[in-house]
């Protein structure tokens, strides 16, 4: 069953706009879910920052299977390719790339100008324009965008700046507190857990006790700590908490209980003004804000509803269909599996054969039912899928517009990044933008420069310069990708097994 959360903190053109995120896990409480996507390492997709403008005359990034170097105005490799990402020049004319895993810039020339030392960069949350960076010794400080210290290396962990200032850090006793701009402690590290700022200026926290409150940015208890469990405030100022005894209910930003304690479980409410909850015999209804069951628990698993005003559901015979706000069957019980409508009016859902693809209000098919597993489409409308084993980004017409060629990749963020994962790289997450290019993320959100693009033709890329006239081909030559120039010369490799083989091939005609 999907669950769907509303984060107040992403960044779209360096302005605050909410996140939605979808979570397909039925086992895990609320909080965990928080607790999973700010702990892991792909929380830091969800993260938005800003840079400088890109240089305009400057070089161009292009790849060769994922081998980055950078290409001038008559389609020469004037940096060659031999980086693992590689962002667009800035107008101190530098870029950032990574190299062996370590993240610097280089100039021009492909000389460092500043020498890769961090080991992680994770992009700015907010306008102060400083990234949270661990260098060599496992310290985590912040840099601005050109690479220089601004807050030293000297936290355990640290987390990009909420609106109000703020960012959660963690000390070497593995407390964590929050800091303001200048790297001083505003709230002193002294909590077990702690999680951001929320747009109400809430931010949940767990005690020593492992109980969980509500603080404001002055680290005073707005809500004393006694939950086992709790989630953000949403629209209409609940949320969802767990008492001693192991019931969910909601309380309002006062701490009090305005909806008490009886559910088994219980999730946010939805525009609609309706939540699911879960009763004593493990049916699944929806409530009012009130705490009044609008539609009666009798559902095996019931999801939110979506914007559209539906929300998938099982029946007792385990088949997934969706209902309208009166708990009728608007798309009748048929499906192995469902989840929730994206804004461009599609919902995955499983066929009887383990497959699968994307109906649209009608339980119409629209992308055929023939992925082992199907991700939630982004707001850019790419959704990640798997083809035998391979991971790609389609559109809602099912096509392929980034190929399926990583072991693993996440949905898209605010911010345009998408956390994937290379084979030749290992475990390490990179993050790519919806061109599939891989990058660095700080600064990376810079348009193209506007002297050069990339046009996809068939199977080749060509790039183009000011004029608009085709400089370098980006194509395959026995299983290798290759740049050739006009004349149809292989640039790049240099006498690699590629131009060898072509050059046996053309022998041989």
């Amino acid at each position: 069953m999907a669950i769907q959360l509303a984060f107040p903190f992403a960044l779209t053109s360096c302005k605050t706009e909410p996140l939605n995120i979808i979570f397909e896990e039925r086992t895990m409480s609320f909080h965990s879910l928080l607790k999973t996507l700010f702990l892991s390492s792909a929380a830091a997709v969800l993260l938005a920052g800003c840079g400088d403008s890109a240089a305009a005359d400057a070089p161009f990034p292009v790849d060769l299977d994922g081998v980055y170097g950078y290409v001038d105005q008559k389609g020469e490799w004037v940096i060659p390719p031999r980086f693992e990402a590689a962002n667009f020049f800035q107008d101190d004319g530098a870029a950032w790339v990574r190299l062996k895993g370590r993240y610097g810039r280089i100039d021009q020339k492909g000389g460092w100008a500043l020498q890769p030392t961090f080991v992680h960069v994770y992009p700015p949350l907010a306008e102060e324009g400083l990234a949270s960076a661990e260098d060599d010794n496992g310290k985590w400080g912040y840099i601005d965008a050109r690479g220089e210290w601004v807050i030293p290396p000297r936290f355990k962990e640290a987390w990009g700046f909420a609106a109000n200032g703020l960012a959660k850090a963690k000390d070497d006793n593995g407390k964590w507190g929050y800091i303001n701009t200048r790297g001083e402690w505003a709230i002193p590290p002294e909590f077990e857990e702690a999680d951001l700022f929320a747009a109400n200026g809430l931010a949940i926290v767990q005690d020593d006790n492992g109980k969980y409150g509500f603080i404001d940015a002055r680290g005073e208890w707005v809500i004393p700590p006694r939950f086992k469990e709790a989630g953000w405030f949403v629209a209409n100022g609940l949320a969802s908490a767990m008492d001693d005894h192991d019931k969910w209910g909601f309380i309002n930003t006062k701490g009090k209980w305005v909806i008490p304690p009886k559910f088994k479980e219980a999730f946010s409410f939805a525009a609609n003004g309706l939540a699911s909850a879960m009763d004593d015999h493990g049916k699944w209804g929806f409530i009012n804000a009130r705490g009044e069951w609008v539609i009666s628990p009798k559902f095996k698993e019931a999801d939110s509803f979506a914007a559209n005003g539906l929300a998938s559901a099982m029946d007792d015979h385990d088949k997934w269909g969706f209902i309208n706000a009166r708990g009728e069957w608007v798309i009748p019980p048929r499906f192995e599996g469902a989840g929730w409508f994206d804004a461009n009016g599609l919902a995955k859902a499983k066929d009887d054969n383990g497959k699968w693809g994307f109906i649209n209000i009608k339980g119409e098919w629209i992308i055929p039912p023939k992925f082992e597993w199907a991700n939630p489409f982004a707001a850019n409308g790419l959704s990640a899928q798997d083809d035998n084993g391979k991971w790609g980004y389609i559109n809602a017409k099912g096509e392929w517009i980034i190929p399926p060629r990583f072991e693993s990749a996440y949905l898209f963020a605010a911010n345009g990044l998408a956390s994937v994962q290379f084979k030749r790289y290992g475990s390490r997450r990179q993050y790519i933008d919806a061109t599939g290019r891989n990058v660095v993320p700080v600064a990376h959100a810079l348009p193209p420069p506007a002297s050069m693009k990339v046009r996809a033709v068939a199977d080749t890329r060509e790039l183009l310069n000011a004029r608009g006239d085709v400089v370098l081909i980006i194509t395959r030559v026995c299983g290798v990708e290759v740049s050739k120039n006009l004349d149809g010369e292989i640039t790049w490799p240099k006498k690699s097994e590629a131009q060898i083989c072509e050059e046996n091939r053309t022998a041989e005609h």
